[in-house]
């Protein structure tokens, strides 16, 4: 059912373009009797056209020079960012990875000046009698 609707479809649609085509044909035989002097292409158009525009007069090379040097900066910030983030992650892990070694030295030197400190009877310098 579906093949069919579309059958239907693409039929009705070459029958309505070809209806178009056979409509325009004589404006379209008609267009090519043009003199050539008097049809004048895109390309030829456009050349004229740039022509008559003053470009240098129109373009400023200063304000073109600042924007670009403009965007070549933002530019260059945007890949130092992307680049110093994880730079700075590195740097942050090299840190703590030596603060860890750093401390796992001095924990056991810690724990023994700990325990001097507590095995050691304050001497008192009042002498107390019973």
């Amino acid at each position: 059912m579906a093949g069919l609707i579309a059958t239907i479809i693409l039929f009705s649609s070459l029958s309505g373009m070809a209806v178009i085509l056979f409509r325009k044909i004589p404006v379209l035989v008609e267009l090519t009797s043009i003199p050539e002097k008097e049809q004048e292409g895109l390309f030829l158009g456009v050349k004229r056209k740039i022509k008559e525009l003053d470009f240098f007069e129109i373009f400023d090379f200063k304000n073109f020079l600042q924007k670009l040097l403009m965007r070549i900066r933002i530019l260059t910030l945007k890949i130092e960012n992307r680049i110093n983030k994880p730079l700075e992650g590195l740097h942050q892990k090299e840190r703590i990875k030596n603060d860890v070694s750093f401390s796992k030295d001095n924990y056991w030197k810690e724990v023994k000046e700990f325990n001097n400190k507590k095995n050691k009877k304050p001497k008192s310098k009042i002498k107390v009698k019973s």
